[in-house]
């Protein structure tokens, strides 16, 4: 009934914040972020996985690790590493949590360092929820990446692997953020690398074995599978999806690129029949041992000598695609195998009795489907 009184209310609990920000801010100030970075070693992260100091230190050894990798400043990147925790023992962070990230860039900025480590330190925080912004530096980006690893793989090991919908750590969502990075960057760097890195660190303080690893990359492939299907690209089939993933999904930006190339061949409307010839042929090597590489002398009928002829001059216009990871280029020189291997299974019999001439009609059909399955595993396509 008197907006001025609710006005004047407001205004005194504002005043009184913005002052306590103000003597926190001053007061922050006179300690440079070295000397606060120095008290995360009396800050716990997690029982098993010790002090945000500990912390710090394996994600300084990962993030200078994938620095090399992408090519970014191995300095400035170490730098962000130092500082990175750092504001978390301040007075405006304890008071302002929210601030997080936002003071370090400010008192680095105050202190002199370089645009490249204020905007990193800030930056390495980024995406913070699903509809975030992701990190504007590289410098950034990769330690932002470098800091979520060590989280996702050392709760792993720890035992603390998310449950159902109990997530207290936020792996998932870390596990988003790091996909999201690579793909927005274009970085191919293996997640075993990643996840490697991160378990050789933490391995000291809790064991991260292959066992570890392996659900770590698993649980990467999944947050994976999700994040494609669900990008702006909304329609791609899920058994687009799951091809491409199931050739490959170490290589994350990589992998989207062969579920977009398998996607728009979906499109041809020869598509049922092409992916069916495809499906044939990785499908009856399923049970059978590497046959190793066919002998063209060794070949009895016609319609496999023909095979073979046109897959030679197939492969070799595919490769220089292949080469460049333009695979939707790929699929459409690949899509004209279909003929002659409809003509081999119509008229060859791939089992026969002669173990010679049955290795030797496996081998072929083993070197064409390697070429296949350098874009994805058509038996995961519903036709």
């Amino acid at each position: 009934s008197n907006p001025e009184t609710v006005q004047h209310g407001n205004e005194r609990v504002l005043a009184a914040r913005l002052s306590d920000a103000q003597f926190f801010f001053k007061e922050d100030r006179k300690r440079d972020l070295d000397s606060w970075a120095a008290k995360l070693s009396g800050v716990v992260f997690q029982a098993k996985l010790g002090t945000i100091a500990d912390k710090v230190a394996r994600i300084r050894a990962i993030a200078t690790h994938l620095a090399d990798q992408v090519g970014v400043d191995r300095d400035a990147v170490a730098r962000v590493c130092d500082l990175c925790k750092a504001d978390l023992v301040t007075n405006m962070v304890y008071e302002f949590p929210d601030l997080q990230g936002t003071m370090g860039r400010y008192y680095a900025s105050l202190a002199g360092e370089p645009d490249a480590v204020a905007q990193g330190i800030e930056d390495h925080y980024l995406p913070r929820g699903a509809q975030d912004a992701l990190p504007k530096g590289d410098v950034g980006a990769v330690v932002g990446i470098a800091d979520r690893i060590d989280t996702v793989v050392g709760c792993f090991a720890a035992g603390l692997a998310p449950s159902g919908s109990a997530d207290p750590y936020g792996l998932r969502r870390a596990v988003v953020a790091i996909l999201g990075i690579l793909l927005d960057r274009n970085w191919s760097v293996p997640v075993s690398d990643l996840v490697a890195w991160a378990a050789t660190e933490v391995d000291g303080k809790v064991p991260a074995g292959d066992d570890v690893q392996a659900s770590v990359r698993e649980f990467f492939r999944t947050r994976l599978r999700g994040l494609i299907g669900g990008g702006k690209d909304k329609t791609m089939p899920v058994d687009c999806i799951e091809a491409a993933l199931a050739a490959g999904a170490d290589d994350v930006p990589d992998a989207r690129r062969r579920a977009e190339a398998v996607a728009q061949l979906r499109e041809r409307p020869d598509f049922e029949p092409l992916a069916a010839a495809f499906k044939r042929v990785a499908n009856i090597l399923k049970d059978q041992a590497s046959a190793g590489e066919p002998d063209p002398e060794a070949f009895v009928e016609g319609d496999e000598r023909a095979l073979w002829t046109s897959f030679g001059e197939i492969e070799e216009r595919a490769k220089r695609h292949l080469d460049i990871g333009d695979y939707k280029a790929a699929l459409q020189v690949l899509a004209e195998l279909k003929a002659p291997v409809d003509r081999f299974f119509d008229s060859v019999l791939v089992m026969d009795k002669d173990d010679k001439v049955r290795n030797n009609r496996l081998a072929l059909l083993g070197r064409i489907n390697a070429t296949f399955t350098q874009i994805a595993d058509f038996r995961q396509l519903a036709v």
